[in-house]
């Protein structure tokens, strides 16, 4: 056990996340195996709808799939199993036939032909994200020592991928939202890196230049985009705004498409949470109709 631990801590710590679900069936394949069990699974708990859902499912050979069944399934059902894992300890049945028959917990096992089940809540920082699960089905088992130490690892490593996948995805959310605010600004809108490199343009910025794809762009300067006097002239004002740390704007007239227009440009600093310079932003405002009111 010790080994295999060692060997699925190692593929965990490495592991992508956009590989992760494949991972974790990998896991619950090889703990099913390795430990001589029916059914190996993953829950998570939605406390907001009061719920609990099957998210991964291992099954031996023979042994019939249940994850479909089990979506969306109401806490009430088992209020002392919820409650058993919100505490951080396990649930434990050795025998599932030995519940009083009305008991909820037995009429939801027995159709799934489980006869020993144990559980292990993911616990992370006090939060309770779900649980882990080993069944047995053809014969009762007994869990040794040994077995339940490695299944307490177990639970705590697939909780730490759980957390991994949620940051990444609130994450990936938060760039969706802030994509969708800096394309949604009717204002020519950039970012740079200290290199002067586009980092990222939004859709007005690109209708200015018939600009097809975003990509054209990332990773070339002003130089690619503007006359070499127009360009120095922007350039020099990225970098006053790098080495004063300060907002500047100024309004001019700039030559674009071949036209004339007043702008409004704003630039400033983009700094990380350790005040460490990463580049500039900027945003262009047409002005050239209240110039010419």
């Amino acid at each position: 056990l010790q080994t295999l631990l060692s060997h699925l801590a190692t593929e965990f710590i490495n592991i992508p996340l956009e590989n992760s679900n494949d991972a974790i069936n990998r896991l619950l394949a090889l703990i099913g195996e390795k430990l001589e069990v029916d059914r190996v699974y993953i829950f998570s708990y939605n406390f907001e709808a009061n719920t609990m859902s099957n998210t991964f499912e291992w099954c031996n050979k023979g042994i019939s799939r249940e994850i479909d069944n089990l979506q969306d399934v109401p806490n009430e059902f088992a209020p002392e199993w919820v409650a058993t894992h919100l505490k951080g300890e396990i649930v434990a049945i050795p025998d599932v036939s030995a519940l009083p028959e009305e008991d909820m917990v037995r009429q939801i096992l027995e159709p799934q032909s489980i006869k020993t089940l144990i559980t292990i809540p993911m616990i992370l920082e006090g939060e309770c994200l779900g649980f882990v699960g080993f069944d047995s089905v053809t014969d009762i088992k007994e869990w040794n020592t040994n077995e339940m130490t490695f299944l307490h690892v177990l639970a705590d490593l697939l909780c730490n991928v759980t957390d991994r996948k949620r940051k990444e995805e609130a994450l990936r959310n938060r760039e969706a939202y802030l994509k969708a605010i800096f394309n949604n600004v009717p204002y020519q809108m950039w970012l740079k890196d200290t290199q002067g490199k586009f980092l990222a343009i939004n859709q007005p910025f690109a209708n200015a230049f018939d600009i097809a794809q975003e990509d054209e762009v990332i990773g070339k300067t002003v130089y690619d985009i503007w006359p070499d006097n127009q360009a120095a002239h922007f350039d020099d004002q990225d970098k006053e705004v790098m080495e004063t740390l300060k907002q500047k704007t100024v309004e001019e007239i700039v030559n674009q498409n071949n036209s004339k227009r007043w702008f409004e440009i704003f630039r400033a600093p983009i700094l990380d949470q350790n005040s460490v310079l990463l580049g500039t932003t900027g945003i262009a405002r047409d002005i050239t109709n209240r110039k010419k009111a």
